[in-house]
This record gives C-alpha cells, sequence and structure tokens, in this order.
C-alpha cells in the first residue's frame, strides 16, 4: 500500500518553530545486540528458543557433561528426569549460558507435560535469563504470554482464526509456532495504527522519536515470528521517510539563506560577535539534523522486511543525500577563528573605526 507524501510545508509560517526545535541535539540510542544463539543447543523437538552461546574453554567439564545428560533426558522424553536435573543444576551450576539452557529445558519439559500454569511461570523465569529487550528475551515472554491465554493448553485466537476449527494444544510444537505468528499478526495490526501519529510529526526530530521505538518493536515480532510479512517494516520506513522530506526541504532551504547572508558578511567584515552566536546556533542545528537523518539509515538497517525493496533503495539515497547536505552546512556556518583580518567589530579597535593604536 503506497502512502502519499504529505505537503509542503509553509517555510515562512514555520520556520522559526522549526529552527527552534531543531537545536535540541538528537541522541538516539541504539539497545544492546541481542544475545547470542548457541547452534546445535536446541534439543530435539525444542521450539526455536536458542541457548545463551558457550566459550569452548569457560565452563566446567563437569557442567557440561551433566547438561549433556539433561538434553539426553529431555530428548528421550524422560520429562520428569529433564525437569528435575535441570532444577538442580540451575540452582548449582557456575555457567551462566549452560545455566541458561537448562531453564530452557526446565520451561520446554513442563510444557510437554501439559502443566500450562508451570510452563508459564518457567518462561518467563526463562525470560529473565536473557539480556531485558533482547530477540530471545521478547520471544521468551511471548510464549508466556501466549500460555497465559491458554489456560486448557488450546490458543483460543487461533481457533478463531482456524474457522473455529480445533488446532492442537501448545504441547506441539507445530502448534506453539502458529499461535506465536497469531500473536505477532494481531500486535502488528495495532502498531500499525501508530503510522497516521508518526505521519503527524511536527519537527524531524519527533520523527525519529516516534519511528525509532516503531521500528524496534517490528523487529521484536520479527524475533516472534520470522515469516512475518514485510508490510509494517516498508510502511513505518516509508511514513517516516515522507514526513522527513518536506521537513527537510524547509530546513535546508532556510539553512542555506543563513549561510548565503553569512558569507555576504564575511566578505563585508561584519561578523561581530552576535553573528557569530547566531552561526553557532545554525551549525547546531545541522549537526542535529544531520543526525536524524543518520538515525533514520541506521534504523532502516536494523528492519529486515526493508532488504531488496527497490522503492527502499531510493529513500536511503534521498535520506543520504540530506545527511550530506547537513554536514557540509554544519562546515559551513561554523565562525571562523578570530583575527583582524576577519573585520569583526571586536577586532577593529576604538569604536570599531579600525584604528589599533591605543
Amino acid at each position: 500500500m503506497m502512502l502519499k507524501a504529505m505537503p509542503i510545508i509553509d517555510t515562512a509560517k514555520t520556520l522559526p518553530l522549526l529552527l527552534s526545535a531543531c537545536l535540541a541535539v538528537l541522541v538516539v540510542g541504539t539497545g544492546p545486540a541481542p544475545a547470542a544463539v548457541a547452534e546445535g543447543d536446541a534439543a530435539p523437538g525444542a521450539e526455536a528458543i536458542p541457548g545463551a552461546e558457550t566459550k569452548p574453554d569457560g565452563p566446567p567439564p563437569e557442567e557440561l557433561k551433566t547438561l549433556e545428560q539433561i538434553k539426553a533426558a529431555y530428548g528421550g522424553g524422560d520429562y520428569d528426569k529433564t525437569i528435575e536435573l535441570a532444577k538442580d543444576f540451575v540452582r548449582n551450576a557456575k555457567s551462566g549460558p549452560l545455566k541458561t539452557q537448562a531453564a530452557r529445558l526446565v520451561a520446554q519439559s513442563q510444557r510437554k507435560k501439559k502443566q500450562w500454569d508451570l510452563a508459564q511461570g518457567a518462561y518467563l523465569s526463562l525470560r529473565n535469563h536473557y539480556e531485558k529487550g533482547s530477540d530471545v528475551y521478547v520471544r521468551a515472554e511471548a510464549v508466556a504470554e501466549v500460555l497465559r491465554a491458554s489456560r486448557d493448553g488450546v490458543y483460543h485466537p487461533l481457533v478463531q482464526a482456524n474457522g473455529g476449527q480445533p488446532v492442537g494444544t501448545l504441547d506441539d510444537d507445530a502448534v506453539l509456532e502458529r499461535a506465536l505468528a497469531c500473536l505477532v499478526k494481531s500486535r502488528a495490526r495495532r502498531l500499525e495504527l501508530r503510522l497516521p501519529r508518526l505521519k503527524r510529526a511536527r519537527t524531524a526530530e519527533e520523527v525519529i522519536q516516534r519511528f525509532v521505538p516503531m521500528a524496534e518493536e517490528i523487529s521484536h515480532l520479527r524475533s516472534i515470528w520470522p515469516e512475518m510479512s514485510p508490510h509494517l517494516d516498508r510502511a513505518a520506513v516509508q511514513t517516516a521517510a515522507l514526513r522527513l522530506g518536506p521537513l527537510s526541504q524547509a530546513m535546508l532551504a532556510a539553512l542555506k539563506e543563513k549561510d548565503a547572508y553569512y558569507k555576504a558578511r564575511r566578505q563585508e567584515r561584519g561578523l561581530n560577535t552576535a553573528r557569530r552566536q547566531e552561526m553557532t546556533k545554525y551549525k547546531v542545528a545541522c549537526e542535529s539534523l544531520a543526525a536524524v537523518e543518520n538515525a533514520f539509515l541506521e534504523t532502516m538497517d536494523k528492519l529486515a522486511g526493508t532488504r531488496d525493496w527497490p522503492e527502499g533503495q531510493t529513500l536511503r539515497q534521498k535520506a543520504e543525500e540530506r545527511r550530506e547536505a547537513y554536514s557540509k552546512l554544519a562546515v559551513a556556518l561554523t565562525p571562523p577563528e578570530r583575527s583582524r583580518r576577519t573585520g569583526d567589530g571586536a577586532d577593529r579597535g576604538r569604536r570599531g573605526t579600525g584604528d589599533t593604536r591605543w
């Protein structure tokens, strides 16, 4: 679905407000890297919640041996033994990554035993082994949410989506994946309702303040269900880009006028202290707006749904051009060092006459 661009704003009416808003330098945080995924750690029949990566020379050998015994019990379908051994391991082991794997086996075993309340608590406990906000943290929390809504082991929103036909219970890994997909679709529909608010952002900084958290939520949805449609990723990027475009056109036009004005003043030797302070103010605005475009590009990179998207490449190119323009203007609007050749009123001598013989 193509979204219409917002109309170009009236620079004369809105420029003072936009310039004022841009003076606050944008600081866009980047979240911590997701917890590492250990390849081959998942026990047979386990859903795809990865364990933490282990270093070959890190964990004590006896703990590795015990964990293998726990995995063997799980693989053999002896869930009672798995739970008993894994809980004891979580209490006494020293290796954090191995304890995380054991906690995952506890949660999976409780689910396989159809102990829904215990399984929900076990997945919440597993969640706390991961870094808050990471993809694996979000996925474990999503499994717990599905279990909370399925006291009898049946995820009823999935039944409704299936036309009222039976879908099975959540001890089946395939049913769990379908339930998670149903949860993601529901969240994506709610998230899409925030696009109009993004479109109404009044400043470039406000666009980014709304776009970055939204993009993070989209990434989390994809970590829960990797097959999620790219529609939401692209709609969010397109909405943000189409709002940044007109805002940036007005700001670039105004800042270029300021650059021309101060270049003329320099040639006339008219850069006094007040004008230097004004230049610094506009330089900061340029740096802030360049940071906005950079944040947009970095956030776009994190959205898997924007890959192999021709229109996205066009939006990226335009954002890069705007970032480059702001960076050049920031350099141009940097006040020159004071010297007698600048013609600053403060450097001209007594009463600005040019007489330096004091």
